[in-house]
């Protein structure tokens, strides 16, 4: 029998609840709403639990052979896929409680990519990796040549905080002892405010739009930042997506349901190891995540 793509993402998150021993929370949540997609649901909530299903499996594969070299960070994920509200939509700024399990998500993506990639990452969200002596208060630290690199990651929740964010980052790795990289996840701020999902004929064409948008518009407010303590900047986009079913003139039943991601990495050209550092991890990405990437959880 033929397994939907609503039911695999089920057996998904069912295998990282069961992993990391959640038995509430909005992941929980998720699985309940998935079942009646399965069964025909559809509704608003529905339609965008569908799409914040693949943070959380990502966090899964990423992190499920990993996570024991990194005491402390199993307990870290099991209260970012616990808590939170369901949507990202609901997040209250004024409320750390409400923003801060995805804030944390984002850092421990970023962390399980560069170790994907092949990156020593050392620490995550102050979880030493075994054996390793080390005293970082960054949200991620890694070796590259020898060299100590952190990073700090941030999530802007509007185009209005995007800059304080980075010179709050910046801020962050000048107080330091290590020269850094800055890593901003500007999905937010792309996002539909009205219906939350950008409706389009093409994934790619929508999320190379987007790597445009990242070129153009978002990396010119930010760059001011590079320094001589800021040696790279990693901006990221993750957005949900319906495609037109191209044998239907309506979006609904007919569509599809796809999440896009890109980013957009960029070293400091006066630092050799700014360069160095970001052209490796620019390569790496390209070879395990690819530059635009789609993943689809409805279809009919």
């Amino acid at each position: 029998m033929k397994v939907s793509p609503a039911e695999e993402y089920i057996t998904k998150l069912e295998e990282a609840c069961c992993w990391l021993g959640v038995s509430q929370g909005r992941t929980k949540q998720y699985i309940v709403l998935l079942k009646e997609l399965a069964n025909g649901r559809r509704n608003h909530e529905h339609l965008m639990s569908s799409f914040e299903v693949f943070d959380l499996d990502e966090l899964h594969q990423l992190w499920r052979n990993r996570v024991e070299r990194f005491p402390g960070l199993k307990d870290k994920l099991r209260k970012i896929i616990e808590d939170g509200p369901l949507l990202s939509e609901s997040e209250n700024t004024n409320r750390a409680g409400t923003i801060q399990p995805r804030n944390n998500a984002f850092s421990v993506i970023i962390s399980g990519r560069l170790l994907e990639a092949g990156f020593d990452v050392m620490q995550v969200e102050g979880c030493r990796k075994v054996n390793t002596e080390l005293s970082s208060t960054a949200d991620c630290t890694i070796k590259f040549n020898k060299r100590v690199v952190n990073l700090e990651c941030k999530r802007s929740h509007s185009e209005n905080n995007l800059t304080k964010l980075a010179r709050n980052a910046k801020n962050q790795l000048e107080n330091g002892d290590t020269k850094g990289i800055v890593a901003l996840d500007c999905s937010v701020i792309v996002r539909n405010p009205n219906i939350g999902v950008f409706i389009c004929e093409n994934a790619i064409s929508v999320m190379k739009r987007y790597h445009s948008w990242l070129e153009r518009d978002i990396y010119p407010r930010v760059h001011f930042i590079l320094s001589s303590s800021v040696i790279g900047l990693i901006m990221y986009i993750r957005v949900p997506t319906m495609i037109k079913n191209q044998h239907s003139q309506t979006f609904n039943p007919k569509y599809r349901m796809h999440c896009g991601s890109t980013y957009l990495i960029v070293g400091n050209r006066h630092s050799s190891l700014g360069r160095n550092v970001m052209t490796r991890i620019s390569r790496r990405f390209k070879e395990n995540f690819g530059p635009l990437n789609v993943r689809g959880i409805l279809s009919e």
